[in-house]
């Protein structure tokens, strides 16, 4: 996806980082669960760690 949308690897997984904890808040907020959300940034943190 990275390299269909012309970005570099580790900005796309900041950006999905940022929108996915975004995304959690939200969902936490409205008192539901976030638990996909949680684990697609947990996947993007291990892959910037790489």
């Amino acid at each position: 996806m990275a390299e269909a949308e012309g970005l570099e690897r580790w900005r796309l997984l900041l950006w999905v980082l940022a929108w996915t904890g975004l995304s959690a808040a939200w969902f936490l907020t409205d008192g539901d669960s976030a638990r996909t959300d949680l684990l697609v940034a947990e996947l993007a943190a291990a892959e910037l760690d790489r």
